[in-house]
């Protein structure tokens, strides 16, 4: 390749390139620890495919696809079997979920639009989900390329597209289940813009193929749970008109408020402004093409969720690009309707609003990503030192994850086994430890966990062994930032982070 060609390249795709790298660097800056189910599942799950060519966690099928798992075995290969190994396919789809959001925006709108949405993508919710072991990421980096990939076609009528969208929302599916939702938004996005005769075309039905061989390997797999379409959440009531109005141990009333009150703080940025700006742009010139793509793409996750047993923010993820866009159509037109002539002038003052708005979000986003981090730390350290102190017949009480097994190579009994089992247990174990954070102690959702709290230490009694704390805050804002993150519904951890171990007496 020539220099002219390289010059020409870096004209075109300078910015998509610059883009990657700073939010590439950005997401692979901190380290992991797994701490939960759902990522211990993901790492084990491709470990096992890698090493034994079987979907199993523990020798048991997990729920959840194994689309996520299969992206983790690539870099295995590359980087050898450890977590962060599994980190990278997230933090790089995150990257490129950031390029793709940027030249969807500058097609749809403009060049100011296309920067601001993908800025604000880097530095926000996206970035604490791009530095973990869970499906959130990858799988929207697939519904935002099928998206992208079928407004596509519906401009050029390339065949090519639709291709790459069966492809894209395939991939989005062996991820993650719920992807399927795109069908719905793209389905209501062409029956609003008229576009029906689309569905004349023979590639649209073509294509169904494509996703049935992409989504194949799942679907083999659910043989194991009775037929092919039969998933590992059948029988489970996790989606019931009661959980849009009622409220349960994990969920509020009426739960689409709680979504709203997550939309409206946009997803941890200061973007409310500029998507109303946006919106009302848009309602007023009648932009009826693009509101028909953007309204589907909000309101048909959010009303999805209302109906899920508990709020889960990062299952209304799909929703964030939609929001940016608008903001950046927002911000965009507030550019050009500036009052201030000179475009030198113009551009410093927006380049420096931007700065303004972009270095607290950053900051807040680091400061929970670390608090995060921290919390993880701890958490492992408390279980590795169990099971440096104690034998292999021991057990531990506490809440059921297997993460806590992982690190303590011990048996982990939940806090909500029946008393009686309970019973039986201490009496057939030499050691027997109670693990409880501190935090659930003032959640209202677990009580069961104080319950058995108070039975241990009233039938047997509780031995204070040890206590593991997080650092202090790396900023002053922490306090605040956490105050006002709970306030919006943000996912956050609390200022102080604390484990207490106990030995049950037993005598």
């Amino acid at each position: 390749m020539n220099k002219s060609n390289l010059i020409i390249l870096a004209n075109k795709y300078g910015i998509h390139i610059l883009l990657f790298v700073i939010a590439v660097v950005t997401y692979l800056s901190i380290n992991y620890t797994i701490s939960d189910n759902d990522d211990y599942c993901y790492y084990f799950g491709a470990v096992n495919i890698l090493q034994h060519h079987t979907y199993l966690c523990n020798g048991i099928a997990p729920r959840a696809p194994m689309g996520y798992s299969l992206l983790i075995i690539p870099f295995f290969c590359l980087f050898g079997i450890n977590v962060q190994s599994a980190v990278y396919p997230c933090a790089i789809l995150g990257a490129l979920t950031v390029v793709i959001l940027y030249q969807f925006t500058k097609d749809l709108l403009d060049r100011r639009a296309a920067l601001f949405a993908s800025l604000f993508l880097i530095f926000s919710f996206h970035w604490s989900r791009s530095l973990v072991v869970m499906s959130d990421v990858p799988a929207l980096f697939f519904m935002l390329l099928g998206i992208f990939a079928i407004v596509k076609y519906t401009k050029s009528k390339k065949p090519f597209f639709i291709y790459l969208f069966y492809l894209a929302i395939g991939f989005a599916c062996l991820i993650r289940y719920m992807s399927a939702l795109v069908f719905v938004v793209i389905g209501l996005y062409i029956l609003l813009s008229k576009k029906t005769h689309l569905l004349k075309q023979k590639e649209v039905w073509f294509g169904i193929p494509l996703f049935l061989i992409i989504l194949s390997p799942q679907l083999i797999y659910n043989i194991y749970f009775g037929s092919l379409f039969t998933t590992g959440y059948h029988g489970l009531k996790i989606f019931a008109l009661k959980y849009f109005w009622t409220s349960g141990d994990w969920r509020p009333p009426f739960q689409a408020i709680y979504y709203i009150k997550y939309l409206i703080a946009g997803f941890g940025t200061p973007i409310l402004p500029f998507f109303l700006y946006g919106s009302w742009d848009w309602i007023k010139k009648r932009k009826h093409e693009e509101l028909s793509l953007i309204l589907p793409w909000i309101v048909a996750p959010l009303v999805f969720m209302s109906f899920y047993y508990w709020p889960e923010h990062r299952l209304i993820i799909l929703i964030f690009p939609a929001l940016l866009i608008l903001s950046g159509h927002g911000f965009s037109k507030i550019y050009d309707s500036s009052i201030i002539k000179r475009k030198t002038i113009k551009k410093v003052l927006n380049v420096l609003l931007i700065l303004i708005l972009l270095i607290p979000t950053a900051t807040f986003w680091f400061e929970i990503i670390q608090r995060r981090a921290t919390r993880h730390r701890c958490q492992k350290e408390t279980f590795v030192w169990i099971r440096e102190n104690s034998s292999d017949d021991d057990i531990i009480i506490s809440h059921s994850h297997l993460s806590f097994e992982y690190y303590s190579q011990r048996k982990v009994y939940s806090l909500d086994t029946p008393h009686n089992e309970l019973e039986k247990l201490i009496s057939t174990h030499n050691n027997i430890y109670f693990v409880i954070h501190e935090v659930w102690r003032s959640q209202k959702f677990i009580k069961y966990m104080l319950d058995t709290e108070q039975w241990l230490n009233k039938t047997y009694g509780l031995i204070h062994l040890k206590t593991f704390e997080n650092k202090p805050a790396l900023f002053s804002t922490s306090k605040l930032l956490y105050s006002l993150s709970r306030k919006v519904s943000i996912p956050s951890f609390p200022t102080k982070d604390r484990w207490d171990v106990y030995l049950i007496a037993k005598n």
